[in-house]
């Protein structure tokens, strides 16, 4: 057991040390293709992150955590949602000092952003234009919850005009309409 653990460690370090000047450079390129961005997003799971630190190459780091952020933005399906989520969860949780501040900012941004996307998408659909962006924005903040609690409490009332300009709703009050579920 001893073996197979270590053998681990030594291909996690292999791979680090050989994606650590090149991946950076290989995320943004691959980016557009829905196909590749999952896979080529998770290999930093398989990364020793504590040797970004000790090669001092955070800037490398910072660049693999903005490329995943952009990834994360730039595909509203599943899959790619779910890579890039699970990356940055695991960049700030499995690093520490100086990468894992950078990963919890980076993460504070990616959530505040989504929500601030999801805000205009609201205020669009309100306004008449059409639900895609607003659709993709939901979609990309259910993914997101999945892994950690976003805070869209401000968002309630958005969402019950939204659902009162596309439902017949009127008859009902707010307060009728939130303890419908219960």
């Amino acid at each position: 057991m001893m073996l197979f653990e270590e053998a681990l460690e030594n291909n996690r370090r292999d791979i680090t040390l050989a994606m650590m000047n090149n991946y950076p450079k290989l995320l943004p390129k691959f980016m557009a293709d829905k196909d590749k961005v999952s896979p080529l997003v998770e290999i930093i799971l398989n990364m020793n992150l504590e040797l970004y630190s000790l090669k001092r190459q955070e800037q490398n780091f910072e660049k693999v955590l903005r490329s995943i952020k952009e990834a994360f933005f730039k595909h509203g399906e599943k899959e790619p949602l779910r890579s890039c989520v699970k990356a940055m969860r695991f960049c700030s949780t499995e690093s520490q000092g100086d990468l894992q501040d950078c990963a919890h900012t980076k993460l504070k941004e990616l959530e505040y952003e989504l929500i601030t996307k999801l805000k205009s998408a609201i205020k669009q659909v309100e306004g008449g234009d059409d639900d895609y962006s607003f659709l993709v924005n939901l979609k990309s903040v259910y993914e997101l919850q999945l892994a950690k609690c976003v805070p869209i409490e401000t968002l309630f009332e958005d969402f019950v005009r939204i659902l009162e300009g596309n439902r017949n709703m009127s008859g009902f009050t707010i307060k009728e309409r939130c303890n419908c579920s219960r």
